[in-house]
């Protein structure tokens, strides 16, 4: 575990994951998501890397792909994967096999080409192909979100704008800034302090990446719903409110939550906060059932998560201290 991790979006998808798993999803230029104008500035160009497959790698891949779908292909006077090849080739179709051969050849010069232009995507790529002929080398657009640039500028003056407006709040009868308990008083503070950073800072985010986190969004939805013996369409009815409307509002939530995860992580990065072994070791002996905490323990994602959660407790207590 890596004392030095600063905080990252929590369902980001890690550098490696994202390269090596990489789904060719054969698609046209990426579009935005429809949201609000409001919010629409906020959305960034997706990284398009230009990808082309020598015309030798592409006929291997073919033949490569092609042997192993002969081996389960019927052809009329053969009994199955016993068809020559030329046979088995005509029977297949060249859409069928040029599709194969795409999922393979692609997904591997796209990796390199991560590697090599030291990309860092944190989602998965989709591709637009531009000429995939037989005769000649492919051309690929790669299309892919990578972590955005925050210029945090004087980021201490919004927080403290924010905060000096919620003790004023608190000395009049203005609502929300009564707050009845500490806790009550602490989350109107932080509600303040990330609404600041936001719309001050205003990080753009990558189409790919919004859309991604929105996806979640919905699934979220969705579970919490089918919990509940409730549909979609019934939500989106009792609300009465469009799909569109519905949309709208999943963007503009999956765009808040990944501005205020880079921003908090640029601020964790500007202030140099790490999660210490003392962190984990005070965190873990919280948890009081021996086995739970083995399992954590051994799990190298979970104990990933908890470094998250640790270094951004670390900013948010900074932040109320400004």
């Amino acid at each position: 575990m890596s004392k030095t991790a600063t905080l990252k979006t929590a369902k980001a998808v890690k550098t490696d994951a994202a390269v090596k798993t990489a789904k060719t999803v054969k698609t046209g230029p990426a579009t935005k998501p429809k949201v609000d104008n409001s919010v629409s500035s906020l959305i960034a160009a997706n990284t398009i890397i230009k990808l082309t497959i020598p015309q030798a790698d592409v006929k291997a891949g073919c033949q490569k792909v092609l042997a192993k779908l002969a081996k389960t292909t019927k052809a009329p006077g053969f009994r199955e994967g016993k068809a020559p090849l030329e046979l088995a080739e005509n029977v297949i179709g060249q859409s069928k096999l040029i599709e194969k051969t795409f999922n393979d050849v692609v997904a591997h010069a796209y990796y390199h080409a991560v590697v090599d232009q030291k990309k860092q995507p944190l989602t998965q790529p989709e591709f637009d192909p531009i000429s995939l002929s037989m005769e000649k080398d492919w051309e690929v657009e790669a299309h892919f979100g990578e972590r955005p640039e925050i210029k945090l500028g004087d980021y201490q003056k919004l927080v403290e704008t924010a905060l000096k407006t919620i003790e004023a709040d608190k000395t009049t009868d203005k609502a929300p800034a009564k707050a009845q308990t500490e806790a009550e008083l602490r989350e109107l503070k932080l509600r303040a302090i990330f609404k600041a950073l936001a719309e001050g800072i205003r990080p753009a985010i990558p189409e790919l990446l919004l859309r991604q986190e929105t996806r979640y969004e919905l699934d979220d939805l969705v579970k919490n719903l089918t919990q509940l013996n409730l549909k979609l369409d019934e939500y989106v009815a009792k609300r009465n409110i469009t799909t569109q409307d519905l949309s709208n509002e999943l963007a503009a939530t999956a765009l808040g939550k990944l501005q205020l995860e880079f921003i908090l992580g640029a601020i964790a990065a500007d202030v140099k906060f790490t999660a210490t072994s003392e962190d984990f070791d005070k965190a873990l002996a919280e948890i009081k059932d021996e086995t739970t905490r083995a399992k954590i323990k051994a799990d190298a994602q979970t104990m990933r998560q908890l470094e998250v959660s640790l270094i951004r407790q670390k900013v948010v207590d900074y932040l109320l201290k400004i």
